[in-house]
């Protein structure tokens, strides 16, 4: 088996919104995934204090992140974090895009990037990070991923990479998620073959 230092994770807010979570420590192996068990274990006890707490909100839970990542990680360690509350009242998606893939948002045949946020957590205790508000449509299609989805690469050593992404994300099947992702994953191993991955691959769809 392998271990690394991807993490996703969804916590529920109220009946409304819920948060989306997209990360990576930069790293491998088991130093990776001790640090991103101990960001799993901070970023939810942050989000819980969004039901309880008025003054806690994303921004706030960005910054206190950020210090928690500055204090803890090691020397040349940091983490990238996507994070975004999905509201499905209001149809809205707030987010903040900390040094990550950018996630994507497909609509009507094109592509727009989520990338609107800041710098990695971890390097700098006093980074100031970005909320960007973007509305929903009933038929959008939402993708979030770690950049191990991108890197992979053939036995020509040639890297998939995200304009080969952003292609095969207008290709494929768009019936549902499962449909989806199998279609994406297929023409990603159409183009690597056998040739073996270094990097996690975490998706969200």
């Amino acid at each position: 088996f392998q271990i690394g230092g991807d993490l996703y994770d969804f916590i529920q807010i109220d009946n409304d919104s819920f948060v989306v979570v997209m990360a990576d420590v930069i790293g491998k192996g088991i130093p990776a995934a001790i640090m991103m068990g101990m960001v799993k274990g901070a970023l939810r006890a942050f989000v819980d204090c969004m039901q309880t707490c008025d003054k806690y909100s994303l921004a706030s839970v960005i910054a206190k992140m950020n210090k928690f990542t500055y204090e803890q990680c090691s020397n040349g360690e940091f983490v990238t974090l996507f994070i975004g509350v999905i509201n499905t009242r209001q149809m809205t998606l707030r987010y903040c895009n900390c040094g990550h893939e950018p996630a994507v948002l497909v609509r009507d045949g094109e592509i727009a990037e989520l990338n609107e946020g800041g710098m990695v957590l971890g390097v700098e205790i006093d980074t100031k990070h970005n909320i960007v508000s973007t509305d929903l449509k009933a038929d959008d299609l939402l993708l979030f991923y770690t950049d191990g989805l991108i890197d992979a690469v053939n036995f020509d050593n040639k890297i998939w990479g995200r304009e080969r992404l952003y292609e095969t994300i207008i290709k494929c099947d768009k019936r549902s998620a499962k449909l989806f992702t199998h279609n994406l994953l297929g023409y990603r191993r159409r183009f690597t073959g056998l040739s073996p991955q270094q990097d996690d691959n975490t998706n969200i769809l």
